[in-house]
């Protein structure tokens, strides 16, 4: 793990002591974005995940250095343009959307920030909307991850079950997504289907023991059934790779 993470951060430019303070569950998404740059460089969901996991340990400015870097050894591509985007805030990030999506009007990419800003802003049917109008422009790396996030947004305004409904088109088209099935799972026990959301999880699961929403929907569901021996297990399995998850902490003692 320790090999991969010097090669990681210096194709980077950011090597740092201090991303081995990392929980090993962070370290093994690390692992697993490796891979994923591997098989495509400019895997634009890959390089979020990398800046979301990576930027508490290394910094914000120098995460946004490192980027800026790219974006000037690449050119403005829509995916570059994209990761650029995470760095600003409030109307600027609108902006950056605005700007992505004026000039390449056939990249969703554009449509997905306005889509985020004005869901974060309260405006989920506006978010929706513009959720759908991305999804006719398909991205071969992306695409899931807007359904997903048009499927968070429907959740809010018409429940769990229509948010399910929305994921299985996702799943139809991309079947095996594996961070699908975990927000499946989810939306499944929170529409009290707590053994559909187990069966559901353990799919994941079998396929990589340490996703982090899988697991923790895990618990969770044993938890509602009352299943309490498992549900620590589950629980305590979540904290020995993510021992600073507050959250699962108070879960664990639930059970």
């Amino acid at each position: 793990m320790r090999s991969f993470l010097f090669s990681s951060l210096l194709a980077f430019g950011c090597l740092t002591s201090s991303a081995m303070a990392l929980d090993p569950g962070d370290r093994r998404v690390l692992s697993d974005i490796q891979k994923a740059l591997a098989e495509n460089p400019n895997s634009v969901i890959a390089h979020r995940d990398y800046q979301i996991v990576v930027e508490p340990e290394i910094g914000r400015a120098q995460l946004e250095a490192e980027y800026n870097k790219r974006l000037r050894d690449q050119g403005e591509t829509p995916e570059n343009l994209y990761l650029m985007s995470r760095f600003k805030r409030g109307d600027e990030f609108l902006q950056a959307g605005e700007n992505l999506n004026e000039r390449y009007p056939d990249s969703p990419l554009g449509l997905w920030i306005i889509a985020r800003f004005h869901r974060r802003s309260g405006n989920i049917e506006q978010a929706i909307t513009l959720y759908q109008e991305a999804l006719k422009h398909p991205h071969p790396d992306a695409s899931p991850h807007i359904f997903r996030s048009w499927a968070n947004a429907i959740r809010i305004t018409e429940g769990p079950e229509a948010a399910i409904e929305i994921l299985d088109q996702a799943l139809t088209r991309y079947p095996g997504h594996l961070d699908t099935m975990a927000q499946k799972a989810q939306m499944l026990l929170l529409a009290g289907q707590p053994e559909d959301a187990l069966a559901l999880t353990n799919d994941v699961l079998i396929k990589r023991l340490h996703h982090e929403e899988a697991l923790r929907t895990e618990g969770l569901a044993y938890l509602n059934l009352e299943r309490f021996h498992e549900a620590t297990i589950s629980f305590e399995t979540f904290l020995r790779l993510w021992p600073s998850r507050t959250d699962v902490w108070i879960y664990l003692a639930s059970a």
